[in-house]
């Protein structure tokens, strides 16, 4: 089937077989902002980001684990909260993370209970779909 490229440019383009319509999603039209002066990984970090400062919640983004990004095994970890102790919180959005949970990330959430001496938080991308949505995800699961 061909596909047909967008004419929009400026915004992420996508690519739709001919014929199709793609409906905009309102929410997909939200600007992202920098988080502590980065740029957010994924619409669902940025919702994360906005539901802890709705919730007034101290935390730490991308705190570096097992040598960080750089470090062989390494790995961001998406918020550091600190609820009343330090966790992680992962926000697994469907874009990086899939349904059925990975190997890698087994290992990584195993990794990060030994750090923390704790289960991580974790939210995923069924429950991000929307700001509301993401808020109740993350009171569920900090238990505020």
């Amino acid at each position: 089937m061909p596909f047909q490229y967008p004419a929009t440019r400026g915004k992420k383009e996508k690519i739709t077989p001919l014929g199709m319509v793609s409906v905009p999603n309102p929410e997909d039209e939200e600007e992202m902002g920098l988080i502590r002066g980065r740029k957010p990984g994924s619409r669902e970090e940025w919702r994360g980001y906005k539901s802890l400062l709705k919730y007034k919640v101290e935390f730490q983004y991308q705190g570096r684990g097992g040598g960080g990004s750089q470090g062989l095994g390494g790995y961001l970890i998406d918020y550091v909260v600190f609820n009343p102790f330090p966790n992680a919180l992962e926000v697994n959005g469907e874009y990086w993370h899939s349904a059925e949970m990975r190997p890698t990330e087994r290992l990584k959430l195993n990794a990060l209970t030994a750090m923390f001496n704790r289960e991580p938080y974790v939210v995923w991308g069924k429950d991000l779909q929307t700001q509301e949505d993401c808020d109740r995800a993350i009171v569920a699961e900090l238990g505020l």
